[in-house]
């Protein structure tokens, strides 16, 4: 389970509507997948999804792997979204969503007579029969990047009344790279040093007030992001009403480029590795006392054994701490058995895991055991059926998920 690090990153999430989003530097944390929430038992079937229904969603897909609707059904409403691409980049995204009337109405009369009955008015959660839509349209240049977005928003309530708000934004590039992302009351400007974002400059108006908050990237010379500092500034009518400075994140590396220290002096994260580069120790401490530890051990570069502690600081100053270890055993690369047990609630929990002679898997058994009641119970039991082009996931509960492949 070899680690691999990026020592800075552009991320893509603050101005952000549908697809278009906009740069952002961001401290990369070592990764660790545990092995029961890295089971991808659709990759062994070398196929393309068509469809999913999971619950009450369902997902439909093109042959590229793009999502091209997504329909969820909720107590009393209908949300269908709807998905367009031009060169695999989406241009059009369009979200409906549809109250059932009658239900609402329904709801609403229950909702009043159970108010009634325990004579408490204040009590009733009244819904709205409203009715909306989120519509994400894209520009794209002959290089197939976004260089114009709108996001409006629409709704219609249930008395007749109606709102709209649509945001529209211009995207500036020079040398490959987004400079600008500009709206009516909204800019954002970036800086680099070649392949590094120095500085993002982000300005809010609204009115005759500003806000403008500028996030200042320091690398070390292996160009590992190391602090980030983020500078805010109020005005109104062009007088400065707030200053304030702030270390939003920062980081260490050891010699080998690994990260081993993340956060601020209030709370912050440490890092342990072995010579392979697989973390053994992540440690978390919150205003200067250890909060979550976690150690991990390894074998043939996977995971077997994780021990997490969690402490508890009371007031006289005793610490409680509460553990739970965890074990991994394998066929190969397959995961066979996960096994955990807690020291606080003296439970056990064994997880099985089967699999057919086409290294797919067949069967996840839970079983758990209660050491102070003394019972034992089988807790779960999932269930994969496979036809050539469909798979159904079924547990003992009821729930079912199913896929269609191309």
């Amino acid at each position: 389970m070899k680690l691999n690090f990026l020592f800075y990153l552009l991320l893509f999430s603050t101005f952000s509507f549908g697809q278009f989003q906009s740069p952002e530097a961001k401290i990369i944390l070592p990764e660790i997948k545990l092995p029961e929430h890295n089971l991808d038992y659709l990759k062994p079937l070398n196929k393309k999804l068509k469809k999913s229904i999971i619950d009450r969603k369902t997902k439909e897909y093109d042959e590229n792997g793009n999502i091209i609707k997504e329909t969820v059904l909720e107590d009393n409403t209908t949300k269908i979204t709807t998905y367009e691409y031009k060169n695999n980049v989406l241009i059009k995204k369009e979200t409906i969503t549809t109250s059932d009337e009658e239900k609402i109405k329904r709801a609403n009369e229950r909702a009043i007579q159970e108010s009634k009955r325990d004579n408490d008015i204040t009590a009733i959660a009244i819904q709205n029969a409203d009715n909306s839509k989120n519509l994400y349209l894209a520009n794209l240049d002959k290089k197939n990047r976004v260089i114009a977005f709108s996001n409006s928003y629409e709704i219609k309530r249930e008395n007749g009344t109606s709102y709209k708000n649509v945001t529209e934004a211009e995207v500036l590039y020079e040398k490959g790279k987004i400079i600008e992302v500009k709206s009516k009351d909204r800019i954002e400007k970036y800086y680099y040093d070649k392949e590094l974002l120095l500085k993002k400059e982000t300005t809010i108006i609204q009115g005759e007030s500003k806000e403008t908050k500028t996030d200042e990237c320091v690398y070390d010379a292996n160009k590992n992001l190391i602090v980030i500092y983020q500078k805010t500034s109020n005005s109104f009518k062009d007088k400065i009403t707030y200053n304030s400075t702030i270390v939003k994140d920062s980081a260490v590396y050891n010699n080998d480029n690994l990260l081993i220290w993340q956060g601020d002096k209030k709370r912050y994260t440490t890092y342990k590795y072995d010579v392979n580069n697989n973390v053994t120790e992540r440690f978390q401490y919150q205003f200067g006392k250890e909060y979550v530890q976690e150690e991990f051990e390894y074998e043939n570069k996977q995971l077997v054994k994780m021990i997490r502690t969690i402490y508890s600081h009371k007031k006289d100053k005793e610490v409680e701490k509460n553990t739970s270890l965890i074990t991994y055993k394998y066929d190969g690369t397959k995961l066979k058995e996960h096994y955990q047990t807690d020291s606080k609630t003296s439970y056990e929990m064994l997880i099985t895991y089967e699999y057919d002679d086409q290294n797919r898997l067949k069967k996840i058994a839970d079983s758990r055991k209660y050491s102070k009641s003394n019972t034992n119970i089988n807790f779960s039991e999932t269930i994969f059926n496979y036809t050539p082009n469909a798979l159904q996931v079924t547990n003992n509960y009821g729930n079912v998920k199913k896929y269609e492949f191309y």
